[in-house]
């Protein structure tokens, strides 16, 4: 029989259309291996079966498509296998279609895949995607639905602020969603004190809460006292919880090894590098047994702060590795947030071949998603391309754009991206020589430490010492 034929008996099941990606991802339930689909596409576009067209494959001849893919009488469980490896709603909606389940019957299947994928933490990008075709297809509420948006909020899609009436229906209990989650999303918009104080009237108002609940809610109280106040008896506190729990379940497992790298994050402040890696390494082998993959690179990427006042390269490395791992879980938030971390890395070690290299990439995947951190922090890196190309104009410009941008955040977030945009200011009148009233600055700068990376602090104590010797002569 004719190849062309046989890779087409072998593809139809996608549809009519697919992505190349799709395929590969595909191969194991379609019955071949990488290099066998890849050369079937070769094989198909030669014998002018395939068209391509940005990046989008199809069959020329929609009856020849439709005649072999009838032949093959694909089962129901075939096409949900397939449903959840497309990347294309077209694709998924095909699907759905073909399997012969009711629209409520295959609400419940996404829902339930959607739930499993959340566990491990893969799959951004598809999750988002399924949960644009539930809303599609569902004619009503759905609370499930309601804890798979909270979960993608700050990850995949623009954040914005939880308004009054959710936060009191999450209070008393009328909306069902993973408490983790929502705390999390809390955090984006309100202080630690507001934090606290939500948690604590959860706790007295909704009469039926949960053990994995009750834990939660506790490890959050915690983690919000420590950044009220990060004291070594907080501190403590929050540690020993950490110690107490035993994860059985991904859920507690999240939990602990979260908790491990809150501890962890204080000891950077207070250079405490040993204390720092210890609670790393803590974290680190449970988010690795537990296979939290969502949790993984961002530990990673904390460790390469241990590294990279002793070993640059190493840390660079670590934060790679790191990046990569994100990446193959179409984390494009976590991806891009490591990348500029390293981008930074990179540039204040003047590697400035490797540092135009990920910003190109950056620049793709920003393109990609429409989170305003992301987006301020991108800016941030051009405006570090215009310091190192003496491109005053186009550093106030992105200056001036990054400062209206910041006025749509709260805190703390809103001081986060100022200490950076206000650094960047620093940077470029250490480096043009510009002395004059920058004293203010950096006293401004110093209050807001807590807020920079272990690179910016580096480059803030520094070049203070250089701008002093500047000004008095020494």
């Amino acid at each position: 029989m004719n190849e062309g034929i046989v890779f087409s008996k072998k593809v139809s099941p996608l549809g009519k259309k697919f992505t190349k990606n799709e395929l590969l991802s595909s191969c194991k339930v379609l019955g071949m291996n990488s290099n066998e689909a890849t050369r079937g596409l070769s094989i198909m576009l030669r014998e002018g079966i395939l068209e391509t067209h940005d990046g989008l494959y199809s069959f020329k001849d929609r009856s020849f498509w439709k005649k072999i893919y009838n032949s093959l009488n694909v089962n129901q469980d075939t096409h949900l296998q397939l449903a959840l490896l497309r990347e294309l709603e077209e694709g998924i909606l095909f699907h759905y279609k073909e399997s012969g389940l009711s629209s409520d019957k295959f609400i419940f299947f996404l829902l339930w895949k959607s739930r499993e994928d959340i566990h491990r933490g893969t799959n951004y990008q598809r999750l988002l995607l399924r949960k644009n075709i539930i809303k599609k297809l569902s004619k009503r509420k759905l609370w499930a639905l309601d804890s798979i948006e909270l979960y993608l909020q700050d990850r995949t899609e623009k954040p914005s602020p939880l308004n009054q009436e959710t936060i009191l229906k999450w209070i008393d209990g009328s909306y069902h969603v993973n408490p983790f989650d929502f705390i999390r999303v809390l955090q984006k918009n309100y202080p630690p004190d507001k934090i606290k104080n939500i948690i604590k009237q959860k706790l007295q108002s909704s009469k039926h809460l949960s053990d994995y609940e009750r834990m939660v809610l506790k490890y959050f109280i915690l983690e919000s006292e420590c950044e009220i106040s990060s004291d070594e008896e907080n501190l403590k506190k929050l540690s020993d919880f950490a110690d107490s729990l035993s994860p059985n379940t991904h859920g507690i497992a999240r939990v602990k090894a979260s908790a491990y790298n809150i501890v962890a994050t204080y000891f950077i402040s207070n250079r405490n590098s040993k204390k720092l890696k210890e609670y790393l390494h803590k974290a680190i082998e449970i988010a690795e047994k537990f296979e939290l993959k969502f949790l993984l690179p961002r530990l990673y990427n904390n460790l390469s702060i241990y590294y990279d006042a002793i070993a640059p390269n190493f840390a660079q490395e670590i934060q790679e590795k790191a990046m990569k791992l994100a990446k193959n879980n179409e984390d494009l938030f976590t991806s891009a947030f490591i990348g500029i971390n390293l981008a930074q890395s990179y540039f204040f070690y003047g590697k400035q071949k490797e540092f135009q290299e990920i910003l190109s990439e950056l620049t793709e995947i920003t393109k990609k998603i429409e989170n305003p951190e992301i987006l301020v922090r991108y800016k941030h890196l051009k405006m570090l391309v215009a310091v190192y190309n003496d491109d005053y104009d186009g550093f106030e410009k992105l200056k001036i754009e990054v400062l209206e941008d910041l006025k749509t955040f709260s805190e703390p977030m809103y001081s986060s991206l100022l200490s950076r945009t206000m650094l960047f200011e620093f940077l470029i009148k250490v480096i043009w020589g510009d002395f004059q009233n920058i004293e203010k600055e950096i006293e401004s700068l110093r209050k807001m430490k807590k807020h920079l990376n272990h690179n910016e602090l580096l480059f803030l104590v520094d070049h203070s010492g250089f701008v002093r010797r500047r000004k008095t002569g020494l």
